[in-house]
């Protein structure tokens, strides 16, 4: 499997290439900036390490999984929910590795809606989507 961080750069690539020049949602690799995120839907790509599968008698790795997670934010709920649908269109059937060796990104698991309001001033809305990336 290609690195944590390799697979983390692809799925923002990919998430800024599907939106294109002018996004009707923002993509970030880490967390933004307050004053660059404010009132608009974006997602923050967020890598993770994956896990090895261990499935042997002998104790070795019979597959590894890589995964990376998306956060659907923005300022309201409103935008939250659009930005997650975007991110599942971006996703959607997408192969990240050239070839057949690797799998597709498949969503896993979905985060209900939380809220930040750890700054009460500008409170943000936030879904979570995993994905994950089969060797």
């Amino acid at each position: 499997m290609p690195t944590v961080r390799g697979l983390h750069a692809l799925a923002e690539a990919r998430a800024k290439a599907f939106f294109g020049a002018a996004p009707p949602v923002l993509v970030f690799g880490t967390v933004p900036p307050d004053e660059s995120s404010r009132g608009a839907a974006y997602l923050i790509i967020d890598p993770d390490p994956g896990f090895d599968m261990v499935a042997r008698a002998d104790g070795r790795v019979s597959s590894r999984r890589g995964r990376f997670h998306v956060r659907a934010c923005g300022s309201t709920a409103t935008q939250a929910a659009f930005a997650l649908d975007k991110a599942r269109d971006a996703f959607l059937n997408w192969w990240p590795y050239e070839g057949r060796r690797y799998g597709m990104a498949r969503e896993t698991e979905a985060d209900p809606l939380t809220v930040d309001r750890s700054v009460p001033t500008d409170i943000r809305y936030v879904f979570g989507l995993t994905y994950e990336v089969d060797d």
